[in-house]
């Protein structure tokens, strides 16, 4: 009988969910932003978001790594191949846009000669030089992006919630946190 992990690790698990809180601000900050006028506030949200995408983007070369040194459980079995295929799709997906998103901001501001700092103590290089259409075009492909990100994200969350109140299958089990009283056997028998 060979065994086999179920669940994420913890470190895993727990960079999976600051990258969620991460998005969710990213997005906060970018609509709440367009409905302020006050230009001392906007300048600050927007920091904020920059700030918060940049973090983004370093935390998913640290999940690139993790995974990369403890790839994905196996599935659950009975699960149908095309469903784990989808969810590995959905994974590099979301991988790739986790770490494009917040290049594409980083670009952006680059080409519209806006330096990046964060909160002025710790300036960041132009990623190119000043370029108006660059800029018309970068902001298209963050906007772009975003929108991408949104649904592969609602995409992933729906799965999810469908893995847990629907199938009750245990799959979202392997992305809770430990300690949280859910039972998450750490081996299965593999069959």
């Amino acid at each position: 009988m060979v065994v086999h992990r179920r669940a994420y690790s913890a470190a895993q698990i727990y960079a999976h969910w600051a990258g969620a809180a991460l998005v969710a601000a990213l997005f906060a900050t970018a609509w709440v932003r367009e409905g302020v006028e006050d230009t001392a506030l906007r300048r600050l949200l927007l920091d904020w978001h920059r700030l918060v995408g940049l973090v983004l983007m370093a935390l998913s070369l640290v999940r690139l790594g993790l995974r990369l040194a403890r790839p994905a459980p196996p599935p659950l079995p009975g699960m149908p191949v095309w469903q784990h295929r989808l969810a590995g799709l959905v994974h590099g997906g979301l991988y790739l846009l986790l770490f494009l998103q917040p290049a594409s901001g980083w670009l952006l501001a680059s080409a519209r000669g806006r330096a990046l700092d964060l909160f002025g103590w710790l300036p960041l290089p132009a990623l190119m030089a000043k370029n108006a259409e660059r800029a018309e075009w970068l902001g298209l492909a963050h906007a772009s992006l975003s929108w991408a990100l949104l649904a592969l994200v609602a995409l992933h969350a729906g799965a999810a919630l469908a893995h847990a109140v629907v199938l009750k299958d245990g799959t979202l089990d392997r992305m809770r946190p430990p300690g949280r009283g859910f039972s998450r056997p750490s081996t299965v028998p593999e069959s």
